[in-house]
């Protein structure tokens, strides 16, 4: 299981544009931004695991939601068969929050133990997710996931095309109470990447 958004040893160019909020089917555009390679940021703050414990309980709180969105050709994709993760809100993971999400930084890898108190479900084909058997308290919710597409620059030369993968960092900040049911409204947006993975001649 994946502790968190990933953080890559061999970091790779990053498109970047400030979160902000969108509806739970949100539109992905893509912004012209400059490109830049993200260097490994150490955390400042210690894992304490005190934190942590209570959330490995069974309890009957329900966090659910969808994944999807619209890129500028105006097709809908959801995210199917992604991961979806949820983690404890707390001082450890608002760094995470802020340094990751926000300003998309590259944070130093977790602490080991840090896997053990983060669940992570799959969407189903319509982009459908549930946590279930939750305790009470507060949470954050993240889910990546990629979708094809193609493009023409027709700036250059409208011969030369490209097939693209667009990547998408979604994320919520929930509370649960005991016996609630609670879903995700609305998404912070990370990041957006356009990465080319093949360009014919």
């Amino acid at each position: 299981m994946e502790q968190e958004p990933r953080e890559s040893a061999n970091p790779q160019p990053r498109m970047k544009h400030p979160s902000f909020h969108l509806p739970a089917l949100f539109v992905a555009t893509a912004l012209l931004c400059s490109c830049e390679f993200a260097s490994v940021v150490p955390r400042s703050v210690p894992f304490d695991e005190t934190a942590f414990v209570p959330y490995r309980a069974s309890g009957s709180g329900v966090v659910a939601g969808r994944v999807a969105g619209v890129f500028d050709d105006k097709q809908a994709r959801v995210a199917q068969h992604a991961a979806v993760r949820l983690m404890p809100d707390n001082a450890y993971t608002e760094e995470i929050e802020r340094k990751t999400f926000r300003q998309t930084e590259s944070l130093a890898p977790p602490d080991p133990r840090f896997s053990r108190y983060v669940r992570e479900v799959k969407t189903d084909g319509n982009g459908n997710f549930a946590f279930d058997h939750l305790p009470p308290g507060n949470y954050y919710v993240t889910c990546r996931f990629t979708w094809p597409y193609h493009t023409i620059d027709h700036t250059v030369d409208p011969s030369v095309e490209s097939d693209n993968i667009a990547e998408q960092t979604l994320y919520a900040k929930v509370s649960v109470g005991r016996g609630q049911s609670v879903r995700v409204q609305s998404w912070s947006i990370s990041e957006w990447f356009a990465l080319p993975v093949s360009t014919p001649s």
